[in-house]
């Protein structure tokens, strides 16, 4: 189950996230810590440029690092909302996407990240879903990704979820597959989840 060495996370942000996505995703991770007494999971937070990045409610929040300076991680987690389609139509972006994946062990798309995952060809032959409110559009879009229409999908090394309240699910599931089901319980009834 739970091993010495923290989970590393890296949550790559674009312009336009969603402040609930993000905060349902490193919340609990820091619950899980507190709760347990242990430091199970490490996060660090990158943009493209190592800039600052604006949510979609105009909150500006600090990076740690710049995309191209992204570390070895256990988990690469992009959390992207309004302006994804643009963002993934960039080349640039595309690019380090696929710099940063291939650093990574596994890659999660939050809300809009897994369109751009899915630009990036990063979830070609895998399930994937994104904002309800797109997933029709994705499925056009992507003919090589199993566009789904669930709360959040795990297809092996790839992980997708399509809202703030199905982030913390799939977080949760990260949560229960590193330290087990009795934490993920009791984070998910510290959130009244």
């Amino acid at each position: 189950m739970a091993s010495e060495t923290p989970l590393r996370i890296t949550f790559l942000l674009f312009d336009g996230f969603f402040n609930m996505v993000l905060a349902n995703a490193v919340e609990p991770l820091r619950a899980a810590c507190n709760l347990s007494g242990r430091g199970l999971f490490r996060w660090r937070i990158a943009t493209l440029d190592g800039a600052s990045v604006r949510s979609s409610s105009g909150l500006v929040l600090m990076a740690e690092t710049p995309a191209a300076a992204v570390q070895p991680a256990d988990i690469l987690v992009l959390v992207a909302g309004y302006g994804a389609r643009k963002q993934a139509a960039d080349p640039q972006v595309r690019r380090l996407v696929r710099a940063a994946a291939r650093r990574a062990v596994s890659v999660v798309g939050l809300d809009m990240g897994a369109w751009i995952l899915a630009a990036a060809g990063l979830m070609n032959g895998r399930r994937a879903t994104v904002h309800w409110q797109e997933l029709d559009a994705f499925g056009e879009e992507f003919l090589d990704v199993e566009a789904v229409a669930r709360s959040h999908v795990i297809d092996r090394d790839r992980m997708s979820a399509g809202s703030a309240t199905s982030a913390m699910s799939l977080i949760l599931e990260v949560i229960r597959g590193a330290a087990g089901d009795a934490l993920a319980y009791d984070v998910s009834t510290l959130f009244v989840y």
